[in-house]
């Protein structure tokens, strides 16, 4: 496997893996409908823009970009990807953000999302972004036990919106 950062051509797949996880892993958390509405287009003009920005955020403005990772196994098929960068929602305490880690639905327990973990885990402290936070959908019992056994500490829950829905989301903080 070689995680390594994405570029353009990527992004198809990254958005297909994107909607395909909301769908496996947030059924029965978020509505169907909710579900069944997202779209693998808006998905990639999403991470097209990360990519875009990215590239122009540090040379323009100085400002550490969010970066994305993905997963390649030999085949050369993108299996899943990690974005991460600084705090989206600056709250003094943490510098960094894990803001998504999705994989395809076949790559669970393969050891995959352990080490997309690493990956962002590792850049997010070259970058000097430690602490930093990452956020779960409330219910999402697969991904709290996966950030618990990584080290994640449970800070105070907060209000969120999904795709319109309100939520609950849990949080980590890893140091």
């Amino acid at each position: 496997m070689i995680i390594r950062p994405a570029v353009d051509a990527d992004v198809p797949r990254v958005a297909r893996i994107h909607v395909d996880a909301w769908r496996y892993a947030y059924r029965g958390l978020l509505p169907d409908a909710t579900l069944a509405a997202l779209s693998y287009e808006s998905c990639e003009e999403l991470w097209f823009g990360v990519l875009a920005e990215g590239a122009d955020s540090k040379r323009l403005f100085g400002i550490e970009p969010h970066r994305l990772f993905v997963a390649d196994r030999p085949d050369r098929e993108v299996a899943g990807f990690v974005s991460c960068g600084p705090n989206r929602d600056p709250d003094g305490t943490h510098r960094g953000e894990l803001a998504s880690l999705y994989l395809r639905e076949d790559e669970l327990g393969t050891g995959l999302g352990h080490a997309l973990f690493e990956a962002a885990r590792t850049d997010l402290a070259e970058r000097k972004l430690i602490p930093f936070v990452l956020w779960v959908l409330a219910g999402n019992d697969r991904a709290i036990r996966f950030y618990e056994r990584h080290g994640g500490v449970a800070i105070p829950a907060r209000a969120g919106v999904h795709r319109g829905v309100a939520t609950c989301d849990l949080g980590f903080t890893f140091a």
